[in-house]
C-alpha cells in the first residue's frame, strides 16, 4: 500500500513538473486558458493606461515611490 502511494505521489510530481516546467505543454494547457479567462473578465485598458504601458519605463517616479528612494540617484536625473 505504501509503495502504491509513493508511486502515485511520484507520478503527481512528474505531472506537475511537466505541466509547469515545459513551456510547450504549459502554454496551451495553462497559460492560454488563463489569459483568455482574464481577458474576458478584466475591463479594457483606458487610453491613459495604454500610453503608460507604451512609455516603457517609470523613470524617476519609480525611485521616488519605492519607499526608500536613493536621493543621489534622483539628483542625478536633473
Amino acid at each position: 500500500m505504501i509503495s502504491f502511494l509513493l508511486l502515485l505521489a511520484a507520478l503527481l510530481v512528474v505531472l506537475l513538473v511537466v505541466l509547469l516546467g515545459v513551456s510547450s505543454v504549459r502554454r496551451p494547457v495553462i497559460s492560454r486558458p488563463a489569459f483568455g479567462f482574464f481577458k474576458r473578465v478584466l475591463p479594457p485598458l483606458s487610453d491613459t493606461e495604454i500610453q503608460a504601458m507604451e512609455a516603457g519605463d517609470i523613470w524617476w517616479e519609480g525611485e521616488l515611490f519605492s519607499g526608500k528612494p536613493n536621493w543621489d540617484r534622483l539628483h542625478g536625473f536633473g
